[in-house]
Parts: structure tokens; sequence; C-alpha cells
């Protein structure tokens, strides 16, 4: 197995301990667009961006790759809207429209999310 392997699975290791940890989406999304794998770049690049706060570099950075890759319009703001879900999670208050081949991100995006709350709702457990 080669490095970008091994880093990959280290990120995605990372998020199976804590799904909201911003690093290993920040990184997992630069390792995607580094190969050419853009749906899943889009992917990370979305929950490092819904995670993230206003004035956050990499807020900035995951809001300028999303612009750049067409998964973003170019006036989004700054840091998501957010309001928070039945469980207390942030959730976007408000998506963006995606279009291309940004809804297969935006669809992976939501079978995650999805994925999430099936999750809490069969183990009761709310991951932080």
């Amino acid at each position: 197995m080669g490095r970008l392997e091994d880093a990959q699975g280290a990120y995605e290791s990372a998020l199976l301990v804590d799904p909201r940890c911003r690093e290993a989406h920040s990184n997992l999304a630069n390792l995607h667009e580094r190969l050419g794998q853009t749906e899943q770049a889009v992917a990370h690049w979305r929950q490092r961006y819904a995670l993230g706060e206003a004035g956050d570099s990499w807020t900035v950075k995951a809001r300028e790759r999303l612009v750049a890759l067409g998964a973003l319009p170019a006036d989004a703001p700054a840091a998501p809207v957010m309001s928070t879900d039945t469980t207390g999670n942030p959730a976007f208050a408000q998506r963006a429209p995606v279009s291309g081949s940004g809804q297969v991100a935006q669809r992976e995006f939501e079978a995650y999310e999805q994925s999430l709350q099936d999750y809490r709702s069969l183990t009761g457990h709310v991951i932080e």
C-alpha cells in the first residue's frame, strides 16, 4: 500500500471515530483532488464547509474549492448558515442549489447525513 492509501485509511479511520473531524475532511478532500477524484473531494469539502465557522481559514478554503469545483455558487456565504437538527447536531438551514457533477456529490453527502441519522436512531448515540 502506498503512502496516499495509508493516509486515506488513517483519515477515514479518524472519521469513524469522529465524523465531525474537520482536519480529516480537509485532508481527504485534498487527497481526493490530488487523485482526480472530484466527487469524493466535493463530498469532503462540503462536510468541512458545513462544520466550519466564519473566519476560519479552512472554512474559507473549503468554500473556495467548492466554488472552483462548481459545487457551490460564487455568492455562497463565507460560512454555511447553520441550524440544529432534532438531536442538536449542526445541519444546513438551507442548502445551496447544486447542478452538474455536483449533484452526484450532493446525493453522496445526503446519503452520509442519512447514515448518521440512522446510526443515531439505532444506537441512541449522538456523535459530537
